[in-house]
């Protein structure tokens, strides 16, 4: 090889360790795209946490600050110790319907309004209603924009007081969201109570019953679960009767029927 091809060739390989050094700064400069995987693993890690009402651990799902917009208002979320006084005002009932209906598009499918959309940086879902990004190779949320005319979050309403013999007492109502219906009745030591919801389907309710001791509600197991309760009461006191609803958070009201005998 002659001096000219030798030049030649070292300036090529010259050439070659800066295209790729270049390559690689530029590279590095760039985000990572988020993978399919880790995106459904927070979505699933939230969805869990709001349906469970887990504060601390949705806390923990965000990036700080926080920027929530409500009714035309910028509230910044400094840290994970002022969540929970904002918890209700940043996930209300509509932000925690945008979560608990938001999948992944398939392949080909067109993302509707509250499906999660995946960009380069992160996740947007509910069409903006909530931003993720990812900091420091974690996702997390930076932004929750409250639709206007948000409504309260629904949950325990005022007890209903009963009166109930050994004739079936009938009872009925409507459950939506987080809703629970109390009724209480007094009861004597040893009397044994039967009650049954009905007119759903599925573990979308069940029903749970506590006595009143010294102002406390103590919790009275049942011989039976979910939709039927049975048992003797050990107290002569008031008793708490509730129907809880269990249905997905977002899922249509639920109407049940509830039929008590105290013998």
């Amino acid at each position: 090889m002659n001096g000219r091809a030798r030049i030649a060739g070292v300036l090529i390989c010259i050439c070659a360790v800066v295209s790729a050094t270049a390559d690689a700064r530029q590279t590095a400069g760039r985000p990572t795209p988020v993978g399919e995987q880790n995106t459904a693993a927070f979505l699933a890690d939230l969805q869990h946490a709001v349906d469970e009402h887990n504060v601390q651990r949705v806390a923990s799902l965000l990036h700080y600050p926080t920027i929530v917009l409500s009714r035309g208002l910028q509230i910044p979320i400094q840290n994970r110790e002022a969540l929970p006084a904002l918890y209700k005002i940043a996930f209300t009932p509509e932000i925690r319907c945008v979560i608990d209906n938001s999948r992944l598009p398939r392949p080909g499918q067109q993302a509707s309004d509250v499906e999660t959309q995946i960009t380069p940086d992160g996740l947007v879902l509910g069409r903006g209603a909530i931003r993720v990004l990812r900091r420091d190779e974690r996702l997390g949320i930076t932004r929750v924009v409250v639709p206007a005319g948000t409504v309260t979050t629904s949950g325990t309403r005022a007890p209903k007081r009963i009166r109930l013999s050994a004739e079936t007492t009938q009872l009925s109502g409507l459950l939506e969201r987080d809703d629970v219906d109390a009724y209480v009745f007094a009861a004597r030591k040893g009397q044994r109570m039967f009650a049954r919801i009905e007119g759903f389907a599925g573990h979308e309710a069940a029903l749970r019953v506590s006595a009143q001791q010294d102002g406390k509600n103590v919790s009275v197991p049942s011989e039976q679960a979910g939709r039927s309760w049975s048992g003797s009461l050990p107290l002569a006191t008031d008793y708490r009767l509730e129907v809880v609803r269990l249905a997905r958070y977002c899922d249509p009201a639920l109407v049940y029927f509830l039929g008590v005998t105290l013998q």
